[in-house]
């Protein structure tokens, strides 16, 4: 069953080891992202209520310019801003190289969305909530 060791018998397990497990509370306020293995776990708190309302306000313009689209187009156009807000809404944690990707996405399958999705990196508000990687888009979109 075990091993001797200084005289002492070493019981060895057969269970299962389970490894890491995170239970993180869910609530309305806030969202929380991890990033990582257990050995480099990286938490990040996304954005609150009033922030994802905020944000949700300035997504509106690029919605309206989807609305405008072709039916058959209608749906993929909506996963790739609802990708982008997804990204977004992990605020500081944002991502800049995902969020340009997705950007770049967006603009190819809604042309028209081309200035609002500028107007909504430029905004102060937009800066405040996600941080510098929206200068990093902005760069990016200049491009």
């Amino acid at each position: 069953m075990g091993s001797e060791k200084g005289g002492k018998k070493k019981k060895e397990s057969s269970a299962q080891s389970t490894g890491f497990q995170f239970n993180a509370p869910v609530t309305a306020e806030t969202q929380t992202f991890i990033n990582g293995n257990v050995d480099n776990l990286n938490i990040q708190r996304g954005l609150s209520a009033n922030e994802l309302q905020q944000l949700n306000l300035l997504f509106q313009p690029i919605k309206e310019q989807v609305q405008l689209l072709p039916q058959e187009q209608q749906k993929e156009a909506e996963e790739k801003v609802d990708e982008l807000h997804a990204e977004l809404a992990k605020g500081q944690g944002a991502d800049a190289r995902r969020l340009s990707q997705v950007v770049d996405a967006v603009v190819e399958m809604v042309p028209g969305a081309l200035s609002a999705v500028v107007s909504m990196f430029a905004t102060p508000v937009l800066g405040a909530l996600v941080g510098p990687a929206t200068n990093l888009v902005l760069d990016h979109l200049k491009k």
